[in-house]
């Protein structure tokens, strides 16, 4: 994807594995706290995280049969896109358990 680094992700996974990774920046709510607060029209990048959120929400939804769940997870360090899709890959359902024990549960 990119090298940039985040420290927060949402995750989505069911029955199958990982089903998707989505990247947050980190000042992305910052900017909407304020874009809220001063009537501004929202960031694009808010916008389509908003959008790329309420997708797997609506995947979940449909695919209740597969038990999807979806966790948002922020980490002291930061990392790559690739290196936490390489860790997911590699031993998914460790992640899988933390990913549960520290993340926030959205669906």
């Amino acid at each position: 994807m990119d090298d940039k680094y985040y420290n927060t992700f949402i995750f989505m996974w069911d029955d199958n594995g990982f089903e998707g990774v989505i990247p947050v920046d980190n000042d992305l709510i910052d900017q909407y706290v304020f874009d809220i607060m001063s009537d501004n029209k929202l960031d694009p990048r808010i916008q389509r995280l908003n959008n790329d959120l309420r997708l797997l929400v609506l995947r979940a939804q449909v695919n209740a049969h597969r038990n999807c769940e979806i966790y948002a997870v922020e980490f002291k360090e930061k990392y790559t896109f690739d290196t936490i899709v390489g860790l997911c890959e590699f031993k998914p359902k460790i992640f899988k358990k933390l990913f549960k024990k520290h993340g926030t549960k959205i669906v």
